[in-house]
């Protein structure tokens, strides 16, 4: 990643606008003059850094991957959301930092092309696919797959209202692991579809769990998302 880059991006963002969030909690212990002073400089941080991702990274259907000038600068990448999972997964709503129409369209681009468009929609979201719709094989990781992060992105969109398409994500990534080469008990970080792995028993794949915490909040709005078709 080079310059400016949507997982990196998001990280940020997500993080100043926790910074604030526990800046307005009444009881920190932080001085109210001093807390004023905190609050205006993370604000006009968030403000500014949401305004650049905007201009530099949105491409009207997704999160480019960087800013570079390499020919991966335009990938589709499966965890572009990173941020907005994390604030999802604490119940806050941040669509003032991740827009919901674009997180929603960053999540249908990444269906079509990183879950349906790869292995026939049968072995999770590979990491990277070019705008043509091949994999982005400029590294190891883009051309991977890795457990947690489909995990995470099914989760995020459950979160979103696109309930089906969750299922099915993380449908492909669990079948592979459990039943096509029988691993669910030491669970590889990464699979690459010509029949490799590695970082076996690796911990990033527990983000399974945030499913199910983005059903229970689903549930708990009353369908306020509803079921996508």
């Amino acid at each position: 990643m080079i310059y400016y880059s949507a997982y990196c991006g998001s990280l940020w963002l997500a993080s100043l606008f926790s910074v604030i969030q526990m800046l307005k909690e009444p009881e920190n212990g932080i001085p109210e003059a001093e807390k004023s002073s905190w609050l205006e400089v993370f604000e006009k941080m968030l403000h500014k850094g949401k305004n650049s991702f905007e201009e530099k990274l949105w491409t009207g259907e997704y999160y480019r991957f960087d800013k570079s000038t390499g020919s991966h600068a335009n990938t589709i990448m499966s965890d572009q959301l990173c941020g907005h999972w994390f604030l999802s997964q604490c119940g806050v709503d941040d669509s003032f930092v991740f827009p919901e129409s674009k997180v929603r369209m960053s999540l249908k681009t990444i269906y079509k092309n990183n879950v349906l468009g790869f292995c026939n929609g049968e072995m999770g979201a590979v990491n990277g696919v070019n705008v043509d719709g091949s994999i982005d094989t400029h590294s190891i990781q883009s051309e991977e797959t890795w457990t947690g992060v489909t995990y995470a992105l099914a989760a995020t969109m459950i979160s979103n209202g696109l309930i089906k398409e969750g299922f099915k994500t993380a449908e492909g990534i669990y079948r592979t692991v459990y039943e096509k080469i029988g691993m669910g008990f030491e669970t590889p970080e990464a699979l690459i579809h010509t029949k490799k792995y590695r970082g076996i028993g690796y911990m990033r794949p527990l983000s399974i769990w945030s499913m199910l915490n983005a059903w229970n909040r689903n549930k708990a709005q009353d369908g306020h998302h509803g079921v996508s078709s």
